[in-house]
């Protein structure tokens, strides 16, 4: 049915352009003499009319569908680009429950260099996104704090491994700017995952 009614949408142009013509035959032949109407010319002349409007009306449909297979391509690398940057604020979310764990854990003697190595490689991740193709610009405003504040933790956490592993004990950094930047970064991650999601969702009913 459904392929049906796009068939019939796309030939009622066509059907009704070829109704006109046999009408517009049909209405000359009952207003003009017999002997005056040559057959021949009018449908030269009504078939001549038809072909130019149906050679508009073809390149218009195909500018038509060429601009709507456009669109169905752009929105499929939106789909991918968001899918990837969502996948990408899952890993965030992992690395920043990680560090949370390591802090917790009751022999904690500093987080562990392949965990500094993670963030770092998300961080990196994150600013080489290309913020000003992104569909909204709350992403590109969360996309560009997100590596900033990930910056901060990452430094602090450094500083706190190297004050933790110090035999003078001398104080490092406080466990509520730890705790305020792993909160932040969950806050951002979170927010830039559920706004692709929105956008995925948008992309694909449009």
């Amino acid at each position: 049915m459904k392929i049906m009614t796009q068939v019939l949408k796309r030939a009622w142009p066509f059907l009704f352009l070829g109704l006109s013509a046999v009408a517009v035959l049909i209405v000359a032949r009952l207003y003009i003499a017999p002997e005056r109407f040559d057959w021949p010319a009018w449908v030269q002349a009504v078939g001549s009319t038809a072909a130019i409007i149906a050679a508009f009306l073809i390149t218009n449909r195909q500018h038509a569908d060429n601009v709507l297979l456009e669109q169905i391509r752009r929105d499929s690398d939106d789909v991918r680009r968001l899918q990837a940057i969502r996948a990408l604020m899952a890993n965030v979310n992992t690395i920043a429950q990680a560090i949370n764990r390591q802090r917790d854990d009751f022999y904690f003697a500093g987080t562990t260099v392949d965990t500094l190595s993670f963030l770092k490689d998300c961080e990196a991740a994150i600013r080489s996104l290309p913020v000003f193709e992104l569909p909204r610009a709350e992403l590109a405003i969360f996309c560009t704090n997100l590596p900033q504040a990930m910056k901060r933790l990452g430094v602090t956490l450094e500083t706190q491994n190297v004050h933790l592993n110090d035999m003078r004990n001398t104080q490092g950094p406080s466990h509520t700017l730890v705790e305020d930047l792993l909160n932040e970064i969950l806050s951002l991650s979170a927010q830039v995952g559920n706004l692709c999601q929105d956008e995925i969702n948008q992309l694909r009913h449009r």
